[in-house]
């Protein structure tokens, strides 16, 4: 049986389905740049648990922000490299600022990770499970 890129997509795709969307914030969740407002620095707590997360193959990793990626894009993504990360997110999506919870429903996301009151309410209004990074 040959595998064409259509069949691929479509394994892909119910692999995904089959498996647990667990979503991190970016800012003050996963990185901080602390009271100076100096180079992004990593949150040890939720950096493990998203290395964790990822770790575990019933789990999908994505990174939810509000950054916007044309003028940020290259930043988390180089944090994510520098600080190890990347090897365990399965994709990163931007919202250029709007809020995260159609981002979060279209992912299919069971549970994310946010420090934003908004989007922590917003998730758990759509029946995600959510814990708010403080």
């Amino acid at each position: 049986m040959i595998l064409t890129e259509g069949r691929l997509r479509k394994i892909i795709s119910e692999e995904i389905s089959r498996s647990q969307i667990i979503t991190f914030d970016f800012d003050d969740t996963l990185a901080s740049r602390g009271a100076k407002n100096l180079k992004l620095s990593p949150r040890r707590d939720m950096t493990d648990k998203l290395v964790a997360f990822g770790q575990n193959p019933r789990f999908n990793v994505f990174v939810v922000t509000r950054r916007d990626e044309q003028s940020e894009g290259q930043e988390t993504v180089q944090f994510l490299s520098d600080h190890g990360l990347i090897e365990y997110v399965d994709g990163i999506r931007y919202t250029s600022g709007m809020p995260k919870k159609d981002t979060l429903v279209s992912l299919g996301s069971s549970m994310h990770h946010d420090d934003n009151i908004e989007d922590v309410n917003d998730a758990r209004d759509v029946g995600i499970i959510v814990h708010h990074v403080t």
